[in-house]
C-alpha cells in the first residue's frame, strides 16, 4: 500500500513542486517589476510634490501682492472721497478744479500743473463773454 501510494502520488508531489517553483520564479519578478515601478513612481511624485509647492507658494504670494495692492487702490480711493467732501464743506473747489490724481487722462499723458488749467479756464470764459458782447471792455481778450 505504502508502495502504491508512492507510485500514485509522486508524479503529482513532483508537478505541484516544478509548478510551485515556476510559480515562485514568476511572483518573485513580478514583485520585482511592481516594485521597480513603485519605486520609479514614487520618485517622480516627489519630484513632482516639490514642483507642486513651489507653484502654490508662487501662487500664494501673488494672491498676497494682489490683495495688497487692491486693499491700497481701495484705500487711495476712499481718502480721495474723504478729501473730496472735506474740501466741499469747507466751500473750496472741487479736486478737478485744481489738479486732481484721479482724472481720465491715460498713463503716461503729460498732465497739466493746476495754474495752466485755471488760466485756460478763465481764459475761456473771458473769450466766452468777448464773443457775447462783441467786446470786453473794449479790448478782445484772447485765450491764454
Amino acid at each position: 500500500m505504502h508502495r502504491l501510494g508512492q507510485k500514485l502520488f509522486k508524479p503529482i508531489t513532483e508537478t505541484a513542486d516544478d509548478l510551485g517553483g515556476r510559480l515562485e520564479v514568476e511572483v518573485k519578478k513580478l514583485v520585482e517589476v511592481v516594485s521597480t515601478e513603485s519605486e520609479v513612481l514614487v520618485t517622480e511624485m516627489v519630484s513632482l510634490s516639490v514642483l507642486l509647492k513651489l507653484v502654490l507658494l508662487i501662487l500664494a504670494i501673488l494672491l498676497v501682492f494682489h490683495i495688497v495692492r487692491l486693499t491700497f487702490i481701495g484705500l487711495r480711493y476712499l481718502f480721495y472721497i474723504a478729501y473730496r467732501r472735506y474740501r466741499r464743506r469747507k466751500g473750496l473747489p472741487d479736486v478737478k478744479d485744481v489738479g486732481a490724481e484721479w482724472d481720465n487722462s491715460p498713463r503716461g499723458a503729460r498732465r497739466q500743473p493746476p495754474v495752466e488749467r485755471l488760466l485756460r479756464q478763465e481764459g475761456e470764459r473771458v473769450r466766452l463773454l468777448a464773443s457775447s458782447t462783441g467786446r470786453a471792455g473794449g479790448v478782445h481778450h484772447q485765450c491764454l
